[in-house]
This record gives structure tokens, C-alpha cells and sequence, in this order.
């Protein structure tokens, strides 16, 4: 079996990236198909795909040579609708594995067994992935060439250098592969800031060195005031205009060690972990004057408003990030609804008594 440890590991992380059940790394050549790496297939499943006849979606990917995305495969290849376990086969997104000088030589395949409705971003997550798993491969024939050449007598030593030099160059490679990979799993596309899955990625590790150092801190919990409203007058440019707005008073408000992410729509967080509580209204008004600056240069009918919940970090208390989420996020509605009471009441003007 010529299963690699390493592409096993990449297959595993497609899987959980996509939440897929099921991921097959795969060799092509005309009369068979070997398995490299997987996720969801038993020992005896392995055995049974290690050279097998190619099948039909994995033999398309490698003869276009581009990717085939179905949400389901009984309607558009109804004869592929089961793999060699004679499993259903529903949602199928394959993409091709270049080599660096352009052939296809396999596919990575993601697989479900009911109807999947792949997304945009789904095909960005695996055609990162492949570039990785093409460098890896690369750089495991390249090391066996290498091995191959130190053992042999009389191979030219120039050619020992060209093996090494693409070496480090397939390297380079795989890390900006890599860290492609990580941009586009971790962060939210239009502000720069972590998504939800990378802040919690990166707010549980915070919460977890608060405890472990003992150190307090804040949970903040931010929404944007007003997004539908300039959607509906100004477009959605102005809407994600708004966004990248508060993004940047965010950054420029915390330091680069706080977790500061969009978690969607109009709602921000922040980590600030090594800050005493009592520090708390310091942060508000900071952030409330960062406001005040950036708007006296924004266009009037664009005002950047929010409103702000937040709550403090315990480092003796068990509550886990998603519960200090919450709880700032409800402190965040308390504010707003009282922000829009005093309001209110303030547009009515003082209560008259009768005489």
C-alpha cells in the first residue's frame, strides 16, 4: 500500500474543513487508480482501493483536467451514484492534482453520501488543498530520487544539485500553499479579521493561557449599527464599506496579541486577555473616541455606529469561550435597548405633572 502519513493527515483536514465524511487522495494513470492518502475508509476498504479500476468521477477530474463539482450524482452520472463498497455516492467535489511542470497525475476528491450544495469557498478550500498534496508528493519523489542517487556510484554530481534545488523549491511550494490554505479557511474574506471558526480556533487558545497564567481579560461583542438601512439607501458597496470601517477601528483600538474576528453579518469580537476588569470602561471609551475621530471624516449620511457589550474574563471561572460570547452579546442588547429608552425619552422631553 502506498499510502503516505502525510497526505492521510491533509485528507483528514479536508474533511473536517468541508464536514465531509468521506476524502480520497488518488494516483490516476489509464488502467488503475492508487489510493495515497484517505479519511472515513476502514483497513479493509484501503486494501480494496489500493489498485483499482479508476472510477468514473475520478477518471473525468483527471481527463479535463478541471474540477467536477455535483450536488448530486445520481442526476447528472447515475451510473457513478456508488463507490466499490457499493456505498451511495450523493455530493461529489473533485479537483485535479498538477504536477509543477502542468500534467495531472490524481484527484482530490470530497464525497457525501446524500445531496451537498458546494459553495464558492468550498472549491477555494480544496483546490488550496491540492496544491499542498501536489507538494508534498513532489517532494516525497524528489527525496526517493535523492536517496536513490546517494546510493549509486557514478551518477553526476551536478544532477544531485538539481534534485536539491528543486527540493527546496517545491518547499517553498508547500508553504505558500499552506498558508494560502490558512488565509482562506481562518479569514473572513471581505475584512481581513478571523471568521468564527478561526476565532474560536484562536480565542479558546487565549482562554486557555488566561487560566493556565491566571490572567483576566474581556470578551467584547460589537454590533454594527445600521447595515441593512445603508444597504437599502446606499447599496451593498457601502454596506461592506461600513464593514472594512469597523474592522480598522477595531485594529487600530487592540493590540496585535488580541483575537478580533467578524463572526458575520454586522457582528465583531474581541479577546483581550492580560487586561484587569476594572480597565473595562477604559476600553469603551477609547473605542467610543476612535469612533468620534473616524466619523468627523465620513460622509454624513454614513455614519459609523455600534453598539458594545462587554464582560469579563475569569481565569478561575469554567465558563468556556461560546459562554463569555454570549453573555457579551447580551450585555450588548441591554445597552442598545437602553441606549434607545433614554432615547426615546429624551425626544419627549421632561414628563409634565398636573397641577
Amino acid at each position: 500500500m502506498t499510502v503516505e502519513p502525510a497526505l492521510d493527515r491533509l485528507a483528514t483536514a479536508v474533511a473536517i474543513v468541508l464536514h465531509v465524511p468521506r476524502v480520497l487522495i488518488t494516483a490516476l494513470d489509464e488502467s488503475r487508480q492508487v489510493l495515497e492518502g484517505a479519511h472515513g475508509l476502514t483497513t479493509a476498504m484501503r486494501s480494496t482501493l489500493t489498485e483499482a479500476d479508476p472510477s468514473p468521477l475520478c477518471r473525468e477530474v483527471a481527463a479535463v483536467g478541471r474540477p467536477l463539482i455535483l450536488p448530486d450524482v445520481r442526476s447528472k452520472m447515475p451510473t457513478a451514484a456508488r463507490d466499490a463498497w457499493g456505498r451511495p455516492i450523493g455530493g461529489y467535489a473533485g479537483v485535479p492534482l498538477v504536477a509543477s511542470r502542468g500534467e495531472v497525475t490524481g484527484t482530490l476528491a470530497a464525497i457525501t453520501p446524500t445531496r451537498r450544495a458546494w459553495q464558492r469557498r468550498d472549491l477555494l478550500v480544496l483546490d488550496s488543498f491540492a496544491h499542498a498534496i501536489s507538494a508534498v508528493r513532489e517532494a516525497r519523489e524528489l527525496l526517493q530520487r535523492y536517496r536513490a542517487l546517494e546510493r549509486s556510484t557514478g551518477q553526476l554530481e551536478d544532477e544531485a544539485f538539481e534534485v536539491a534545488d528543486h527540493a527546496k523549491a517545491t518547499d517553498l511550494r508547500w508553504r505558500k500553499a499552506t498558508e494560502a490554505l490558512a488565509t482562506t479557511a481562518l479569514h473572513d474574506e471581505l475584512t481581513g479579521l478571523l471568521n468564527r471558526r478561526g476565532f474560536f480556533l484562536e480565542g479558546d487558545r487565549q482562554i486557555d493561557h488566561a487560566r493556565a497564567t491566571r490572567l483576566s481579560g474581556s470578551v467584547l461583542f460589537v454590533d454594527l449599527d445600521g447595515l441593512k438601512a445603508a444597504n437599502d439607501r446606499h447599496g451593498h458597496a457601502a454596506g461592506d464599506e461600513l464593514l472594512r470601517a469597523a474592522a480598522t477601528v477595531l485594529r487600530s483600538c487592540f493590540r496585535n496579541s488580541d483575537t478580533i474576528a467578524r463572526l458575520g453579518g454586522d457582528e465583531f469580537v474581541v479577546v483581550a486577555v492580560d487586561v484587569n476588569p476594572d480597565e473595562t470602561s477604559t476600553i469603551a471609551a477609547r473605542l467610543t473616541a476612535e469612533l468620534e475621530r473616524v466619523n468627523r471624516q465620513r460622509d454624513a449620511q454614513l455614519q459609523l455606529k455600534w453598539s458594545l457589550g462587554v464582560v469579563p474574563i475569569d481565569p478561575r471561572s469554567p465558563d468556556n469561550l461560546e459562554q463569555l460570547v454570549v453573555a457579551a452579546d447580551r450585555q450588548m442588547y441591554q445597552n442598545k435597548h437602553d441606549h434607545r429608552h433614554a432615547t426615546r425619552r429624551d425626544d419627549r422631553g421632561p414628563t409634565r405633572t398636573k397641577g
